[in-house]
């Protein structure tokens, strides 16, 4: 417990002798690969039209979801997201720096030492149908309890480090250079 309540004092007190200062505040640079392919069938069955993305007006938050559950629920704010590239498969090329705060300094150590690597992007404006169905889909051996969907817009708000991504194409690193 003591040792807790120094670090915390610490910090605090780093962050108050640091006020002001521009870069104060910020962690290691982080790049995110891809962030939302499209053309590309997640492991539940959604699949992103080509360019059927859009962005946000940057910075975005990199949230981080301490634990598992439905959606991103629980997720906390852990850095912000500078820089989003339309590249060959969708979208990607994301830049930007972890926080200083006690959550943006945990994500950033998880990243680092490669114990989370998934990321997940949160969406707004969101269009989707649902992929019909063969009339013989039973008969052709398809899963008839998975629904395929297609989405045909979505606008990006954030973007979520997980445990489990849909996508396992979709990772963060720890950009090359940092300690």
């Amino acid at each position: 417990a003591l040792v807790a309540r120094a670090n915390d004092a610490r910090s605090r007190f780093s962050l108050t002798a640091s006020a002001g200062m521009e870069d104060a505040a910020t962690g290691a640079r982080f790049t995110i690969p891809l962030l939302i392919p499209e053309e590309l069938e997640s492991g539940d069955g959604r699949k992103f039209k080509a360019n059927a993305i859009d962005i946000r007006e940057l910075p975005l938050p990199l949230l981080w979801q301490i634990q598992t559950g439905d959606g991103h629920n629980g997720s906390v704010v852990v850095g912000r997201i500078d820089k989003i590239e339309r590249i060959e498969g969708g979208l990607g090329n994301a830049e930007g720096v972890f926080d200083s705060g006690p959550y943006g300094r945990e994500a950033e150590r998880l990243v680092r030492g490669g114990f989370l690597r998934g990321v997940s992007a949160d969406l707004d404006q969101f269009e989707a149908k649902e992929d019909a169905q063969t009339e013989n889909a039973e008969q052709d051996g398809e899963d008839l309890s998975k629904k395929k969907i297609t989405i045909n817009h979505a606008r990006i708000m954030a973007a979520t480090i997980v445990a489990k991504p849909a996508f396992q194409e979709c990772t963060i690193r720890i950009d090359s250079g940092e300690l």
